[in-house]
């Protein structure tokens, strides 16, 4: 009867053959999450610029939607995600369509 080996898949020079669906389920989440990172600085490049254009500072956007301006700051940073309905916010006081933040 064949008995894979014990050792770590990483400690490995080769992959073998039966450890590619191991490495792949190891892999592809980093890989995901480096797209998936690369898309949300995008998104908050495009936040940011869609303020500059409407030339606002994030003291009159944050009186305008009756939020701190720690929000907006938040927001524009990535340390605090943005759900939909801000987005709408957003888009609304920048007059900008939704697909600019995320083309």
């Amino acid at each position: 009867m064949f008995k894979p080996q014990t050792r770590s898949i990483v400690d490995r020079k080769y992959i073998l053959i039966w450890d590619i669906q191991s490495w792949l389920a190891i892999i592809c989440p980093i890989l995901k999450d480096a797209a998936y990172r690369q898309r949300y600085r995008n998104f908050l490049e495009r936040l940011r610029q869609a303020r500059h254009d409407a030339r606002l500072t994030q003291v009159q956007v944050s009186r305008k939607l009756r939020r701190p301006q720690s929000f907006v700051s938040k927001c524009e940073s990535g340390e605090r995600r943005v759900d939909a309905v801000e987005l709408q916010e957003f888009a609304t006081l920048y007059n900008k369509p939704l697909n600019f933040f995320v083309s």
